[in-house]
Parts: structure tokens; C-alpha cells; sequence
């Protein structure tokens, strides 16, 4: 018999910092299935969540939940921040009324609610809602106006009463849109998304609003950030899954931070991930990406762009290039960011030294575009950059990247930032000699900037780095590398299309 001791790590000191906060508290009336999709949104977005259930769902069976059990219920968690009402029958709502006048904050979900109930309702309880929120797909009328929702709002505010209405699932200019109409100051915020909300969805936008309301932001701030939590959720949802909504998706499982705590003692107890042995990975990365079936066309896309081809000849447009130079430059500050916290996460010290080797490059290719917009555009203002426009290209791709940094692992990371140190090489390469752009032009400048880069040093790290991952990686994550890859080499040729789209 051996027997084994280990110490169970204490809280990590960030964690600490949060001990003395309130946690917001929602209150959710409605039956056990709706019940079973708020825990997990209301979980999703740090809310303490109180329960009453008023009926027991089971396929299509439902048992209702006596009245005197639900009152108690609701009067135990009367004192929620805010209280979030699903599908209530007739008497369910007359027991709500009974303890309402001590709500905080109602938030009414009529996307649920029969017609019986929501007579009764709109009489009864709408009256003293912060918020109703009604499913236009459902109601069977014309909407493909702004003013048609605009009107059908109007309609549902005097019928209700409720302080505020919310219209979702509205069709606007044959592209899916929301509608928040705020009644005291008679305002309409039109919100546009992708896709239309299932069922489920449209019930979970009321919850996800009653926690953001219950975290402290403001009704118009709310409702944006729960028509994106549920897009989210709709859209990365697995195949299969119940309704197409997954509610946890932005949940971290807490043994995947544990197991990274440098004072963590369970390692023996953690097995090792099955590591990727294919050769033709392994042994070099860089190639076997560039020529993966998802990644080769962004890669060709990326590295034979028409955007490096008129910088090379001289022909690009001045305006444009210096749309690309200050686009650039912004990216550059980005990136050099992003290799900081490469360094952070980064396994071993040689690593870390590489990283610092690749942000003297960034700064003196900052340097040079500071330097281009002075010799060539007359930009003497020190602060000009601050105030430069980003582009929607810029935003797509920063945005992207700044998600690897923020919740990817190292490899994960290191698979965003190498097509943007490996692709300019290999882009400008083929025309190092072979064009001649005018003398003493700002091209010239750039051509012989990338052309005296030691190319063949920086793709030597590049594909450093991408070997040293694919010898680390596990076999489950070299699908999610091949595609952040690829992804990022469509990002760059994004990025390079909207110069050759700047209005001069």
C-alpha cells in the first residue's frame, strides 16, 4: 500500500482580490426547462442565480408547482438585484403581483407568454416592468421597416405600460435587427445582427440582460451585450446541441488555470497530453501549413497580393500608400504588444529571447514609417498617429489577434503572430531585383527596407517558432492552430485590400 499526500493550492492572489465584492443576484420565475437554460446563462455572466420554478417540465409532460410553494420562493428571493419572469401561466402571474411591489428591477420576457397570459399580464404586471421584451418573428405582422418596428413599439409601450420595450427579431432592410424604444425620453436604438434568435435564444436575451443590469451597466449597454452573448452562442454552438445555444461558451474550466499556477503540486495527477508525432508536421511546420487545404489559398491570397506587386513597380497610388503607411504603423504597435505577452507566456528563456529580437525589428519598422510620413507627406505633428482612423480591416484583424492574447495558450498565440513574420518575407522576396521602382521614391524606400531585412533570418524564426509548437502540441489542438493560422493569413490580405480600396 503507498500512500501520497498533496497540498490543495490556496486561491490565486488575483482571486483574493475579489473576496470582499457583492455578487449580483438575478431572480428567474418561470418553469424548470427555462429555469435549466438561465442557471447556465445567468452562470456565464458571474451572476448568483435564485430559482423558482413554477411548473416541472419533461418533454411535454409539465407539472405545475403549487401556488403557496411559489409564493414563498419568490418572497425568499424578492431582494434579488433584478427579477426576470419566462412562461407564466394566468395564476402564476396573480401570484407574482402579490409580492411585486418589492421587486427592484422586473424584467418581463413576453416571447414565452401565451395570449391568455399575456392579457393578464399586460394588466397586471407589465405596468410596473423596467422592461418587456417581445419576439417580432412570433406576432405574424409586416416589419420590414424601421418604421413599422418603430410603430409595432409604440403599439407594445401604450398596450403594456411597461418603462421601457425591447423588439427583437425584426427584419430591417432585409438584415436582421433589434429595437430598444425607451419611453420616458422617446428613443429608438436600432441594433443590426447576423442571425435571427431560435426560441431559446430570444429567452436567454432576457436573461443576459437582466444580468448585465444586475452587474451594473446601463439598459442600452445591456441589451448589446446580451444580443452578442447570444449571437455567440448561437453561432459557435456544436452541431447537434440542444436549441443551437451554447450558454457557457465564454466559461474557462477552472482545472485548465490550476494547472498553470506555478505553485500548483497535482501535476503527477494530471496525465500528459498525447502529443502530435507526424513527421511531416513536426519537422517543418511552416511548410506543412502553407500548403494545408485550409490555409493555401489565404496563404497564395496573402503572399502574391496585387497590393506588394504596385508598391514594388511604383505605381500604387501616393494617398493610398500613406493610408497603408499610417494603417501600418497602428498594426505595428499592436503587434509589438502582442509579442509582449508571447514572452509572458512563452515556455523556456531562448524563447523569450527570440521575442525580444522580433520587437527590435517591430520598432525599427515603426520608425521607418514615422520617418516615411515626415520625408514624404510633410507629417511633422508628433501626435499624429493618436489621431489617425483605424480601419475596419485594422479592427478585424487587431481584434482577432487580441483574442489569441487574451484567451489562447501560447501556441495558440504564436500561431496568429507568425504569417505576418514569415508571409512579408516571402511576398516581398520575389521581387527583391526584378522591379525598379522610381529613384529616390517613398516605394524605393519601403522595396529596399524589406530587401536589406535579413529575409532568410526572419523566416528562420518564424518557422523557429512554429516547429517548437507543433513539437509541443497536443493532438486535439492542431486543428484549432492550422485554422488560426489560416485565418490570419486571410486577416493579412484583408489588410492589404483595403489600401488598394482607400478612397483618394
Amino acid at each position: 500500500m503507498t500512500i501520497k499526500v498533496i497540498e490543495i493550492n490556496t486561491p490565486s492572489p488575483y482571486l483574493v482580490l475579489s473576496k470582499h465584492e457583492k455578487i449580483p443576484k438575478v431572480l428567474t420565475i418561470s418553469n424548470s426547462a427555462e429555469n435549466e437554460n438561465d442557471i447556465g446563462t445567468l452562470t456565464a455572466h458571474s451572476v448568483h442565480t435564485a430559482v423558482c420554478t413554477t411548473a416541472l417540465v419533461a418533454g411535454t409532460e409539465l407539472l405545475a408547482v403549487p401556488e403557496p410553494i411559489i409564493k414563498q420562493n419568490i418572497q425568499l428571493g424578492r431582494n434579488a438585484d433584478v427579477i426576470k419572469t419566462g412562461s407564466l401561466s394566468v395564476s402564476n402571474i396573480m401570484t407574482v403581483v402579490k409580492v411585486a411591489k418589492n421587486f427592484k428591477c422586473l424584467i418581463i420576457d413576453g416571447t414565452v407568454l401565451s395570449e391568455e397570459s399575456y392579457e393578464v399580464m399586460k394588466r397586471e404586471l407589465t405596468p410596473i416592468s423596467f422592461l418587456f421584451v417581445v419576439d417580432v418573428a412570433h406576432l405574424q405582422k409586416f416589419n420590414d421597416t424601421l418604421k413599422d418596428v418603430f410603430e409595432l413599439c409604440l403599439e407594445k409601450s401604450v398596450e403594456t405600460n411597461a418603462a421601457n420595450i425591447l423588439a427583437i427579431n425584426c427584419i430591417q432592410e432585409n438584415t436582421n435587427a433589434s429595437v430598444l424604444f425607451q419611453v420616458d425620453n422617446q428613443k429608438f436604438t436600432v441594433f443590426r445582427h447576423d442571425s435571427r434568435f431560435t426560441k431559446v435564444g430570444c429567452s436567454s436575451i432576457s436573461t443576459s440582460i437582466a444580468a448585465n443590469l444586475a452587474n451594473g451597466y446601463s439598459l442600452g449597454g445591456s441589451v448589446y451585450g446580451a444580443l452578442e452573448y447570444v449571437q455567440n452562442s448561437q453561432s459557435i454552438c456544436s452541431e447537434g446541441a440542444k436549441d443551437k445555444v451554447n450558454f457557457v461558451h465564454n466559461i474557462r474550466v477552472p482545472l485548465t488555470a490550476m494547472v498553470q499556477d506555478k505553485c500548483f503540486k497535482g501535476n503527477d495527477l494530471i496525465s500528459p497530453p498525447k502529443l502530435v508525432k507526424d513527421p511531416t508536421v513536426t519537422g517543418d511546420f511552416l511548410d506543412y501549413l502553407n500548403k494545408h487545404k485550409y490555409v493555401a489559398k489565404h496563404w497564395d491570397d496573402y503572399v502574391n497580393h496585387d497590393f506588394v506587386r504596385q508598391v514594388a513597380e511604383g505605381c500604387l497610388d501616393l494617398q493610398q500608400f500613406k493610408f497603408y503607411i499610417e494603417q501600418d504603423y497602428l498594426y505595428l504597435a499592436d503587434y509589438a504588444r502582442l509579442h509582449c505577452v508571447s514572452a509572458s507566456k512563452a515556455p523556456d528563456l531562448l524563447d523569450i529571447e527570440k521575442e525580444l529580437l522580433v520587437l527590435s525589428v517591430i520598432k525599427r519598422s515603426m520608425n521607418c514609417h514615422k520617418q516615411r510620413l515626415h520625408d514624404y507627406y510633410g507629417v511633422v505633428d508628433e501626435n499624429h498617429m493618436e489621431k489617425v482612423q483605424r480601419s475596419d480591416a485594422l479592427n478585424k484583424y487587431t481584434r482577432y489577434m487580441g483574442e489569441m492574447a487574451r484567451r489562447g495558450n501560447w501556441r495558440e498565440l504564436i500561431a496568429a503572430l507568425a504569417p505576418c513574420m514569415v508571409g512579408y518575407c516571402a511576398a516581398v522576396a520575389k521581387y527583391v531585383g526584378k522591379t525598379d521602382p522610381p529613384k529616390g521614391s517613398i516605394y524605393e524606400d519601403w522595396t529596399k527596407f524589406y530587401s536589406t531585412l535579413p529575409l532568410e533570418e526572419s523566416l528562420a524564426k518564424g518557422r523557429y517558432f512554429l516547429n517548437h509548437i507543433a513539437r509541443t502540441c497536443p493532438e486535439n489542438e492542431l486543428e484549432r492552430l492550422i485554422k488560426i493560422y489560416g485565418d490570419v493569413c486571410a486577416l493579412e490580405a484583408q489588410f492589404w485590400d483595403s489600401p488598394l480600396a482607400y478612397k483618394v
